[in-house]
C-alpha cells in the first residue's frame, strides 16, 4: 500500500502563488508588475513542467507562464487597466493609417469652417415644453442624472454632506417629449451608466420612437488624475465602463444622405 503524502505549508504557499499569477486580461504593453521580462514563476513540479512531463500536468504548460495581471495591479496601485491601452490618444491613434488620419483632419477643418456657434437656455426640463423651441432636431444628446451616478459619486468620496445632487427617476426621464422635437430620420444619444440604468435607457428609446442601433462603450482611465479608485459600497468590483445608447428614427443611408453632415441641428439636454 502506498503511504499518503501531505503537502507541506511551504509547498502549499508555492501552489497558491502559482495559481495567483494566472491572467485575467491580456492587453498590449509591458506588464505593470514584471516590466518587460518574460520569466515565469515555477510551480510545484518545476518551471514550465508538469508531473507528466514537459508542459503537462496540473501545474505545467500555460498555467506556469507569467502574464499581465492588470486587475491585481489596480488593486495594488489604483491605476485602471485602461491606462495601459496603446495608441489611445487621438493624436497617435491614426499614425499608422494615413487615409483615416487624412479623413479625420478634413472633417475637423470642415466643422471649424461651417459649424454654428452653440446657444444654450437654462430651463427646468421637468416643466418646460420642448416644443416651444420651435424646431425639430436631427441629433439629440441626453445625459440624465441617474441614481447610479449619485451612488458612484458617494462611493468615491466626492459627495459632501449637505450637497444636493439631483436625481431623476426613470419615469421622469421617459416623460421628456423627445419624440415631439426630433426629425425623421434622426439620432438620439442617451448616456445610461453601466447598471440597471441601461435597461431604463433602452425603454426610453423605445418610448420615444427610436430603435437602438449602437452601444458606445466609454472605457475609463485615470492615467492623468489617479482618481476613481474606490469601490462601490455594495460591490466587490469597480465599474470601469459607461455606456451611451444610440437610437435611430427612420432610415438613414449613409452613402448619400446629406443630413448627417455638419449642417445637422443638435440639441444637448443635461437635466
Amino acid at each position: 500500500a502506498r503511504r499518503p503524502v501531505s503537502l507541506e505549508p511551504s509547498t502549499a504557499d508555492s501552489a497558491a502563488a502559482a495559481l495567483g499569477s494566472h491572467v485575467v486580461g491580456n492587453m498590449s504593453g509591458p506588464s505593470p508588475r514584471q516590466g518587460h521580462g518574460s520569466s515565469s514563476r515555477p510551480g510545484p513540479y518545476g518551471r514550465g513542467r508538469g508531473k507528466g512531463g514537459r508542459g503537462g500536468g496540473r501545474w505545467g504548460g500555460r498555467f506556469d507562464r507569467a502574464k499581465n495581471d492588470y486587475a491585481q495591479h489596480f488593486v495594488d496601485t489604483g491605476l485602471r487597466p485602461a491606462n495601459f491601452i496603446r495608441d489611445s490618444d487621438v493624436e497617435e491613434r491614426f499614425q499608422e493609417y494615413p487615409k483615416l488620419k487624412e479623413l479625420v483632419d478634413l472633417k475637423d477643418a470642415l466643422i471649424a469652417e461651417r459649424a454654428t456657434p452653440p446657444a444654450c437656455r437654462q430651463v427646468d426640463l421637468r416643466t418646460f415644453d420642448l416644443t416651444e423651441l420651435g424646431t425639430k432636431f436631427d441629433v439629440v444628446l441626453i445625459d440624465p442624472p441617474w441614481e447610479e451616478y449619485r451612488r458612484r459619486k458617494a462611493a468615491a468620496g466626492a459627495l459632501m454632506e449637505g450637497d444636493e445632487d439631483e436625481v431623476w427617476t426613470p419615469q421622469e426621464v421617459m416623460n421628456l417629449r423627445i419624440e415631439a422635437i426630433t426629425e425623421t430620420p434622426s439620432f438620439c444619444f442617451l448616456w445610461s451608466g453601466s447598471g440597471v440604468s441601461l435597461q431604463w435607457g433602452r425603454a426610453c428609446l423605445r418610448k420615444w420612437g427610436f430603435r437602438r442601433c449602437e452601444d458606445i462603450s466609454w472605457v475609463k482611465s485615470n492615467r492623468a488624475t489617479g482618481r476613481n479608485t474606490h469601490f462601490l459600497p455594495d460591490s466587490v468590483v469597480t465599474p470601469t465602463t459607461e455606456h451611451c445608447l444610440v437610437g435611430i428614427k427612420g432610415t438613414v443611408r449613409r452613402n448619400y444622405d446629406g443630413r448627417t453632415d455638419t449642417r445637422t441641428r443638435t440639441l444637448p439636454l443635461h437635466p
